[in-house]
């Protein structure tokens, strides 16, 4: 990972007279976002229409009335 997407803090407090030592490193990476993986409401709707059908027969089903480029089967399974 470059530097340049992480934030890096190290701080250091020594104590001699107790003899303690205290060390915090604290980091924040940037993340990329996430992908978006909700379903569309209307196909939540339509599986619940089709309950009778198995995974597999849903999503040809879909195929024929959305795009399911990003749906997944499992998606439609669960």
């Amino acid at each position: 990972m470059s530097t340049s997407r992480a934030l890096k803090v190290l701080n250091l407090n020594i104590d001699i007279l107790v003899a303690e030592a205290k060390i915090v490193l604290k980091h924040k990476f940037l993340h990329e976002r996430p992908v978006d993986i909700t379903m569309p409401s209307e196909i939540k709707e339509e599986i619940s229409k089709n309950l009778n059908l198995n995974p597999v027969k849903l999503r040809k089903y879909f195929h024929k009335k959305f795009d399911l480029s990003n749906i997944t089967s499992k998606q439609i399974h669960y």
